[in-house]
């Protein structure tokens, strides 16, 4: 069979998929989002500093993709016109090059749908997360480092830390609520608490344990 031939039946087979292309236009899973994207920030503030800085981005890459598809309907439209043709050659060139800026309006169109379901996602967040101003966010920076710090220095002597970061991601979620005085004291307790066990004589300089100096009697 011609290859021409082979290539217009299996383009005209995954043209049908197109509400199978609609249904995953979209990077990144809510869930995804919620949990590794927002939810790897330990603090409310951090949590909503990351959504406001991913909806900046989303906006401008929005914008971007609006203006590409208007200068492409633009220039199909000149296109479609006519002008001043010279030749059946020079129509048949105008032809081509407006079945590919089609084509790449139908790309920025499943981009543009990718982008707004995660903006969606990610403003339904925001939504949930408390108000802060700039002075807060400062506020609450001893407070995210100490228990960012913290895990880390929790999961260091764990060979598979990445997956249980990620577990820990899971179970904390989006935080509605600022974190108290009293939780800013007890994550502090609790990052002294691990330094001090981590410099005790039974733990090498690596932080891990020293089996030489951790021998049963």
């Amino acid at each position: 069979m011609d290859i021409t031939v082979r290539e217009k039946a299996m383009v005209e087979a995954i043209e049908n998929l197109k509400d199978d292309m609609e249904a995953i236009q979209q990077n990144r899973s809510n869930f995804q989002i919620r949990n590794f994207v927002v939810g790897q920030h330990m603090t409310p503030g951090r949590q909503r500093m990351q959504c406001v800085l991913e909806l900046q981005i989303k906006m401008f890459n929005i914008r971007d993709a609006q203006l590409d598809a208007e200068k492409l309907n633009i220039e199909i439209e000149h296109l479609q016109s006519g002008g001043e043709r010279y030749d059946k050659y020079t129509e048949k060139l105008e032809g081509i090059e407006i079945e590919k800026k089609k084509l790449q309006l139908a790309q920025i169109e499943l981009s543009r749908m990718s982008q707004v379901r995660e903006a969606e996602c990610l403003y339904s967040i925001l939504q949930s997360l408390p108000k802060y101003t700039r002075e807060q966010y400062e506020e609450e920076e001893q407070l995210y480092w100490t228990m960012r710090l913290g895990e880390q220095l929790e999961l260091s002597a764990l060979n598979d830390r990445g997956n249980l970061q990620a577990i820990k991601q899971i179970n904390r979620g989006v935080l509605a609520e600022p974190l108290s005085q009293e939780q800013i004291m007890a994550g502090t307790r609790s990052l002294m608490g691990l330094i001090e066990e981590k410099v005790s004589p039974e733990w090498g300089h690596s932080g891990k344990k020293d089996r030489k100096n951790n021998v049963r009697p």
